[in-house]
């Protein structure tokens, strides 16, 4: 009979103590509140949060290509998964409420189709916001009439608990969130403020009623922010409970004052206490600031700045090389003149990062031009001035790359487009071009003034490492690059030591890289650096090999186009053309220079580049640079049958 008692007395303290935890978390639980806007530029981020601690960046709402207006199931569903995507036109139907107080969303069985179809993936492991929080106990309710309503629906098309109208009245509006939020743990709130002054100061009242967790985005690009170039970029708003003020950034971005639309579900999964590591975006931070508009202000001008700076360098590099290519009645001396001064816009556009003259497009284009005119001028005499301007060039990216990677972002060379939204952060193709090139140039250089083996061995050891570790996940974050640096690494090895034996050596250095890029993997794998390998890694853990395979597929799909668009088409057989006209004339005279520093030189460059194409989606881009330094070597050197050539 005790032992009876007893054991309902352990039960009956087991259920108080189980209920009690559940009713503490359940009143621990916060609670979140995301609004979007029919339009937010930054005036209007300053009326309705004029009085309340914020936090603020850009978002990029880049989707499976690039967002517009109206393709806003795309953007809802981008959010929605946690991925870019993209959809038909027209699927979404509008919203029916049922009798029960859920919501259901027309023609949603069709938008799931399309997804399935397109994106293998998708009937897989993923899930949508609304469905993947309902599984776990966290509910989603929503206020409005729009395709927005796609973020807050489970996989079946229903919303639990919600209105599908807005009545713009101040109490009806915080009665009917906080009764959602009472049932709810996640209020998505469509607003139409349609210019409308009582509807911006219904808003910022709002705002300040409800102490919760808020984030704010709007659906479309408007006011201030609709600008020329601005393609995907709209102010977002982060307000908590504690009145954090700052900037916004993420790990995706890597970037003070940007994140991705992507960032929007890993980030309110990590408000909840959910793992951030299957999703592709990441949890946002705020950076402590005293003005944050301003300081998104002054972001937006500067990337769309460089956005511009950059396609007119493009523009002039690629058009002097092509001046020189085809210009048969051209002086040495000039060409030698026009390739110095391509070599020295790469310099100067790194070293003038440091003074953020790029916040205006002329005065940059001026000095950047001029200085690099005057610089060419100076060493028009100079027989080194190519392997002058690279080692100087190497030096800049690797000081960028380990200490201080504002003066990459903040060079046309080095900056990653983020209105594209391709990369945010790390070396792009460009630049990790360039790395290379003046790698190889800086590493035969000193082995045309020193000849003891020991010491050049001791150098190749040690410098290209460092090369490699400046393209790693830990820094450049280019992962192509990387690759091809352990292969330039291991020909660089195999040249010095193997290359005149008639040993099967070599096939040990492909084994010795083959181990080096698995030990990697596994690294990134077990989250010592969770990069955009390490995160596709964890991914294909979750949902199996068909990411893999559509990751690869996209890919192949960019590398294809990039391969055959101007004018990077254009650009490469140019110098291919170039090349192979001065190695099939009869005066051989690259063949000539095979066996000597310079020639090896030349060699180890185009192979490289050959072997960057193949591995990166964009890196025909990174074969126009590394060739670029080529033919500037083969235009600097003084030989009376090239000179004939030219």
């Amino acid at each position: 009979m005790k032992t009876k008692k007893l054991l309902i007395t352990i039960l009956l303290l087991l259920i108080f103590i189980l209920f009690y935890n559940n009713l503490v978390l359940a009143e621990n639980r916060p609670k979140l509140i995301m609004i979007i806007l029919d339009e937010l530029d930054f005036d209007l981020v300053e009326k309705i949060t004029q009085n309340t601690n914020k936090a603020v960046g850009l978002m990029n709402t880049k989707t499976g290509y690039f967002y517009r207006s109206k393709d806003r199931e795309s953007y809802f569903l981008t959010i929605a998964t946690g991925r870019r995507v993209k959809v038909r036109l027209g699927l979404y139907k509008g919203i029916r409420k049922n009798e029960d107080g859920s919501l259901y969303i027309n023609g949603f069985e069709d938008i799931i189709r399309d997804l399935k179809k397109k994106y293998l993936a998708f009937s897989r492991e993923i899930s949508t916001f609304g469905d993947f929080f309902s599984k776990r106990g966290i509910k989603v309710g929503y206020i409005g009439n729009d395709s927005s309503s796609l973020i807050a629906t489970n996989i079946n098309g229903y919303i639990e608990y919600g209105e599908n109208k807005v009545v713009y009245e101040e109490e009806w509006l915080s009665d009917k969130s906080r009764e959602i939020l009472e049932k709810e743990d996640i209020l998505i709130l469509s607003y139409e403020l349609n210019n409308k002054e009582e509807r911006i100061k219904l808003l910022k009242k709002y705002i300040e009623k409800m102490k919760y967790h808020i984030i704010i985005f709007p659906k479309t690009i408007s006011g201030d922010i609709n600008i020329k170039w601005n393609t995907t970029l709209v102010p977002v708003i982060c307000i908590t409970p504690e009145g954090a003020e700052g900037i916004l950034k993420s790990n995706t971005t890597r970037r003070e004052g940007v994140i991705a639309s992507l960032d929007i579900f890993p980030h309110v999964a990590s408000l909840f206490g959910i793992s951030t590591d299957r999703f592709i975006g990441d949890s946002l931070k705020v950076i402590p600031k005293g003005n944050p508009i301003v300081e998104c202000k002054n972001y937006l001008n500067e990337f769309l700045n460089l956005n511009i700076i950059k396609y007119i360098f493009h523009g002039i590099i690629i058009a002097l090389q092509l001046f020189v290519i085809f210009s048969k009645k051209l002086k040495k001396q000039t060409c030698k003149f026009l390739m110095n001064t391509i070599l020295s816009i790469i310099f100067f556009s790194l070293l003038f990062g440091f003074f953020k003259i790029h916040r205006s497009i002329i005065i940059y284009c001026i000095i950047v031009l001029l200085s690099s005119f005057l610089l060419s001028f100076l060493l028009i005499k100079k027989e080194n001035a190519v392997y002058n301007i690279s080692i100087f060039t190497n030096i800049l990216i690797l000081y960028g790359v380990f200490l201080n990677k504002k003066i990459i972002y903040d060079s046309f060379i080095g900056y990653n487009n983020i209105v594209a939204g391709g990369r945010f952060y790390g070396l792009n193709n460009e630049i990790m071009g360039v790395l290379l090139a003046t790698s190889i140039i800086v590493y035969f250089s000193l082995r045309e003034k020193v000849k003891d083996r020991i010491v050049l061995s001791l150098f190749l050891i040690v410098y290209f490492p460092l090369i490699i570790l400046a393209l790693s996940g830990k820094y450049g974050v280019n992962f192509g690059g990387y690759i091809t640096s352990i292969l330039l690494f291991l020909i660089l090895i195999y040249e010095m030591f193997y290359c005149d034996k008639n040993n099967k050596n070599i096939i040990l250095l492909i084994f010795i890289g083959f181990i080096f890029l698995l030990s990697n993997f596994i690294i990134q794998f077990n989250g010592y650096s969770l990069n955009h390998i390490g995160k596709l890694l964890s991914r294909i853990e979750v949902v199996g090999f068909v990411e893999l395979f559509d990751a690869i597929i996209n890919k192949i799909k960019q590398l294809t186009i990039m391969v055959l668009i101007p004018p990077w088409s254009i650009i490469s057989l140019s110098q291919l053309y170039y090349i192979y006209r001065l190695y099939k004339d009869k005066n051989i005279y690259i063949r000539d220079l095979r066996n000597s520093e310079v020639g090896k030189c030349i060699y180890v460059i185009f192979i490289s580049s050959i072997i960057s194409v193949f591995i990166n989606d964009t890196g025909i881009i990174s074969f126009v640079y590394m060739n670029t330094y080529l033919i500037a070597i083969l235009i600097s050197l003084h030989n009376t049958k090239l000179r004939a050539l030219l």
